[in-house]
């Protein structure tokens, strides 16, 4: 629920708080499963957070549209082969919303909405975190063929 007292921020305060925030949310799940945060990049429209641990990487990446008629949204990607160069990935990935929504066979494909505010961030993002261990804990803990297997039984991957 938007807040009219609310001070207005900036992109760039909506982006640091994002990070900020993913930071204090996700790093205790990922870095006990031995995942190593290994970037961090804040600009105007976009932040992103990646962790990698051998060939697997994921991203948490927050946009936020400029365009006053674009979208605003945060996203997580599992995936491999990263490249830093191009900044995206090369093989496989997919997005957490997008692979829970293959769970439970939904038919509708968005995004997670941007979250305005540290409030709003702080709960977002803690809501996201348990869709997180409910559908893809796994991708953590087991190996990569493991995550292989899974996706093409999903017919995900082939």
């Amino acid at each position: 629920m938007f807040n009219f007292f609310q001070k207005k921020l900036s992109h760039s305060d909506y982006q640091k708080i994002f990070l900020e925030i993913s930071s204090k949310v996700f790093d205790d799940l990922f870095l006990e499963n031995r995942f190593k945060k290994i970037k961090i990049s804040k600009e105007l429209s976009q932040s992103k957070i990646i962790y990698k641990k051998g060939k697997k990487f994921i991203e948490i990446m927050s946009v936020n549209e400029l365009d006053p008629r674009g979208e605003s949204y945060f996203e997580i990607y599992l995936g491999e082969k990263f490249n830093f160069e191009t900044d995206e990935f090369e093989g496989y990935c997919i997005s957490l919303n997008r692979y829970s929504s293959i769970a439970n066979k939904k038919k509708k494909e968005s995004f997670y909405p941007f979250p305005y505010g540290k409030i709003q961030c702080l709960k977002a993002l803690t809501k996201t975190k348990k869709e997180f261990i409910k559908y893809a804990e796994f991708y953590l803990i087991q190996d990569d063929d493991l995550f292989d297997r899974v996706l093409k039984m999903k017919g995900i991957r082939n």
